[in-house]
């Protein structure tokens, strides 16, 4: 607004303190987003290589960031990053394989068992299942399409009782145990239990368990779910004794010797290695191009908010 003849006005036109409370309000915006990026800079260095830091640090910050990163570090020393280039907690748990430790559903109705045909000489038979934290709970097996409908219902209402009882997502053998003693007439259900090992980082594949009553079920989960040690050796001597233990003949279950467990075990590690290798090699990759790209990306992003604030700091010196 241009000065009025004889008004009083300055020819830049009047400056208020509203005008004034907005120029601060704005460079305390800029400040606080330039210390934002700054701190997003600070984690990424902290979380990159010592070559890659020295190359970002000479090629890619003006010496004006420079000196506003070395003062952050100073006025907050202890305010580490939170991000660090080792594996998380939950990335830990998401690595870890095994058992099941958490309900895959914990909304009861997403619960679904489903029907099972099995193909015999002497025609096809139907049983329902029901997979269940790292579980297969399975019935008897009927003809009657109608019967093995009912079946499966009775299951589901067994994993639903056994999911809304549990107090928390993780597994819990009270719950499990409470829901199927309470479920009442097991033998009409005829219900039958499996044990599923997730063995994928070894030798990739699952393997399921011989049929197991509640309390063998139970007892195995908690013996191989320890945590001491690394889990592998007790996983691969516990699939060692299924495929050697003796079962009833039916169906296309067959035992094998000693001999033939350990060459097919021996066979899965050796063909599964490089495979678990190339992909080791993969992620270290990408991993660190993705970590490059968010070095780069944060470097500019604080660079960006610092002309921002130098700006507004230039503006207000030629409005004074």
């Amino acid at each position: 607004m241009k000065g009025l003849p004889g008004s009083g006005t300055p020819p830049g036109g009047f400056q208020g303190p509203g005008k004034r409370r907005g120029r601060r309000a704005r460079a305390k915006v800029a400040m606080s987003l330039l210390q934002r990026r700054l701190c997003t800079l600070r984690r990424a260095l902290a979380a990159a290589e010592v070559q890659q830091r020295k190359e970002i640090i000479e090629q890619k910050l003006s010496p004006k960031l420079r000196q506003e990163l070395i003062w952050l570090m100073e006025k907050m020393p202890e305010r580490e990053s939170s991000r660090s280039p080792c594996v998380s907690g939950k990335a830990a748990q998401r690595n870890a394989r095994g058992i099941a430790s958490a309900w895959r559903y914990t909304d009861p109705a997403r619960i679904k068992a489903s029907l099972w045909t099995v193909k015999t000489c002497k025609g096809d038979y139907l049983s329902a299942r029901l997979h269940l934290c790292g579980m297969v709970l399975c019935t008897r097996v009927t003809r009657c399409q109608r019967e093995a409908t009912r079946l499966r219902q009775r299951l589901e209402d067994l994993g639903r009782a056994a999911v809304s009882s549990a107090d928390t997502a993780k597994w819990d053998e009270g719950s499990f145990r409470e829901a199927v003693e309470t479920a009442g007439n097991l033998d009409d259900l005829g219900l039958y239990f499996r044990l599923v090992l997730d063995l994928r980082p070894w030798v990739g594949r699952r393997v399921q368990s011989p049929v197991l009553a509640l309390d063998q079920l139970l007892e195995l989960r908690r013996r191989l779910g320890s945590t001491e040690g690394s889990p592998w050796p007790r996983l691969r001597a516990t699939w060692l004794s299924w495929m050697t233990q003796t079962r009833r003949k039916r169906w296309r279950s067959q035992v094998k010797s000693q001999e033939e467990a350990e060459h097919l075990i021996s066979s899965a590690e050796a063909q599964h290695f490089p495979e678990r290798a190339e992909r080791a090699t993969r992620a270290a990759g990408s991993k660190a191009s993705k970590a490059t790209a968010r070095l780069q990306r944060a470097a500019q992003q604080a660079e960006a908010a610092l002309a921002r604030v130098e700006r507004g700091q230039q503006g207000s010196k030629r409005k004074r």
